[in-house]
Parts: structure tokens; sequence; C-alpha cells
């Protein structure tokens, strides 16, 4: 089952993946024909240094897993379960925070009365590049199938609430964490599902 949806996901991923990869590049194009270089290097600075800064931020976390591995190969599923919970949480928290606070940096660059996509496209391509691009190590390593999971409902996290800021607009941070949020909790809940039953699956509780 695991290997199964793996399979999507990395297919999902590989389309999302071109978008990620396209779309940076046309926004960063249309943004340089009016004359947003600022926003470009910023943009272009923080995909190039974002995996790491992120990493930091989800060093916490780390502690936990090392704890769920420990108890995994004693034999207590249950416990190690519950010991990786707070692991998969706190990355989940990280991606949201990240990526909302680049919507709301670049957002507030737009000038009034100006087209919007550009800077929405911008936005999303650089928020989730260094997601995507740690997927894209994970799953060369042959353990990236959480990772691609994380990396594709982030990208659609994101443009939903692109779109939905076109449409209607957004009065708070909250506004974004809501809509970037919702399907990163779909992830969350598929993603503890597959954890329990590969755990299930391995021993018995």
């Amino acid at each position: 089952m695991g290997k199964l949806i793996g399979g999507i996901f990395a297919v999902l991923f590989a389309l999302v993946g071109l978008i990620i990869a396209f779309g940076p590049l046309v926004s960063g194009v249309w943004l340089g024909i009016l004359g947003e270089w600022r926003l470009i290097g910023l943009g272009i600075g923080y995909m190039l240094i974002g995996t790491f800064l992120i990493g930091l931020f989800i060093l916490p976390g780390i502690a936990f897993v090392a704890g769920a591995i420990a108890l995994q190969e004693r034999g207590r599923s249950l416990a190690a379960i519950l010991a990786g919970i707070p692991a998969l949480v706190w990355t989940y928290v990280v991606a949201l925070g990240s990526c909302v606070l680049v919507f709301l940096y670049v957002v507030d660059q737009i000038p009034r009365y100006d087209n919007a996509i550009p800077y929405l496209l911008w936005a999303t391509g650089i928020a989730t590049a260094p997601w995507g691009y740690m997927a894209t190590k994970e799953q060369e390593s042959g353990n990236g199938t959480y990772s691609l999971m994380t990396a594709t409902f982030l990208f659609i996290g994101c443009a939903v609430a692109a779109f939905w800021y076109y449409i209607e607009g957004a009065e708070s941070w909250q506004d974004w964490a809501i809509r970037i949020g919702a399907p990163l909790l779909l992830s969350l809940v598929v993603q503890l599902a597959l954890m329990i039953s590969e755990m299930r699956s391995r021993t018995r509780w």
C-alpha cells in the first residue's frame, strides 16, 4: 500500500515539479519587465538558502524522530507512533509558517491597482522551491514518500491561496494560514494513517 501511494505521489510530484521549476522563471521575467529587481533578488536568495534555513527550524523534530526509531527497534510500535507524531506535526508547522511569511512579504510589494498575477506566481514558486528540492533529494535516497506528499500538498495549498487572494484578497495572515493549511492538514492525516499502517504491518500490537 505504501509503495503504491509513493508511486502515485512520485507522478504527481513530477507534474508539480515542472510547475515549481517554470513558475518562477515565467513570473521572474514578468517581474523583470515591471522593474521589480529587488523582489527578484530576494526571491532568488531565498530559493538558494531556504533549504538551509528550513533545515535549522526542523532540527527540534529530529529528537522525536530518533526516539521513535529507538522505540520501533524495541518493538514498541504504538509508543513509536506517539513519539513520531510531534516531529511530523512540527514539519508541517514550519512548512505552513515559511509559506505564509513568503506570501505576506510578496503581496505587500504589489503596487496598488497593479496586476497581482506575476507576484502571486513568484510567491508560490519561491515558497515551495526549498520543499520541492528537499523532496527530490529524499526521493533519490529511496525514502521520499512522505516528503513528496508534503511538497505536493504544500504546492496545492499555495496555489489555492494565491488564486483565492486574486479573487477575494486576504485581510490577515490567518487567511493565508487557513487557505494553505487546509490541504496540508489533509496530507498530515494521510501521512499519519500511512505511518500507523506501516508500523502495524511490521509488528503486532
